[in-house]
């Protein structure tokens, strides 16, 4: 009893044992992503034993508090340049994406990534290992918004799903309380942005669409028709008024002017480009 008590932990819980469940079984631990149809998949027995694997960590070799303690010694706080600006950070995460110019034995016509190699040449750029390719890469975007390794999880894990209930540290959270400048590209930066992707020909129109209104429900009428209407689409039913009342709060706080009128600025461009 004990014999296979202790053999079935050690088929539930060891990675390379869970790794060889496909080749052995035709079950995939990453089916576990979405529960619903992992149990209507593999049946309750057995996505009831995969998701018990996920109970077992492996401890990181040499884990312990005071390596940690010397791995932050090691560092130093950063100090702020007088003149450093907080910078525009977009993050994109294409499961899709890779520079197929490193596949060996392979040539090309032209450089299927000639925008991009400009402007990584021209920008900070640099290269990642992804922890998963093929599926799991949930993995890989909590490592990117936390900064975490998911190393020592079980494969087939996903920490939004079992190891994540309390508040977690996230870049997300970090940005949160930056104050981000308003910011209206000119007619000129946005020539400059269009032929920096790579676009030669192509045609700017801007036009100057600012508003007046005499007072506050004259605006609120303009916000409701026809400026909120497609964003409330995408909101759901259960908070749509919330989303709509905030959004009329802030504008009429922003755009009031001392005389009692509101005024919003709006420019529209109008882009025609051609490769």
């Amino acid at each position: 009893g004990i014999f296979l008590c202790v053999g079935s932990i050690l088929f539930l819980t060891n990675n390379t044992m869970r790794m060889s469940y496909t080749k052995w079984f035709d079950i995939s631990v990453n089916d576990t992503s979405t529960q619903q149809s992992n149990y209507y998949k593999n049946g309750f027995v057995t996505a009831f034993a995969l998701n018990i694997g996920y109970l077992n960590i492996e401890t990181p070799a040499h884990y312990n508090q005071n390596t940690i303690q010397q791995l932050k010694n090691d560092y130093a706080p950063a100090v702020v340049a007088e003149n450093w600006k907080k910078p525009d950070v977009i993050v994109i995460l294409s499961e899709s994406f890779w520079d197929i110019t490193t596949l060996p034995n392979t040539t090309f016509s032209e450089n299927p990534l000639a925008n991009y190699n400009e402007l990584s040449q021209n920008h900070p750029s640099g290269t990642m290992i992804s922890s998963t390719f093929g599926g799991g890469t949930a993995r890989p975007e909590f490592e990117v918004l936390t900064g975490m390794t998911t190393a020592p999880m079980p494969a087939g894990s996903f920490p939004y799903q079992q190891y994540m209930h309390n508040d977690t540290f996230s870049f997300a959270r970090y940005f949160k309380n930056f104050e981000w400048p308003w910011f209206m590209p000119s007619k000129p930066q946005y020539e400059q942005l269009i032929s920096l992707i790579g676009f030669s020909d192509f045609t700017i129109m801007e036009m100057n669409r600012d508003r007046y209104f005499s007072n506050a429900e004259e605006m609120i009428r303009w916000i409701d028709q026809p400026c909120i209407v497609p964003f409330l689409k995408c909101v759901p039913d259960q908070v749509k008024k919330v989303f709509r009342d905030e959004v009329v709060a802030e504008m009429v706080k922003k755009t009031r002017q001392p005389n009692g009128t509101y005024f919003e600025t709006f420019r529209r461009l109008k882009i025609y480009a051609k490769k």
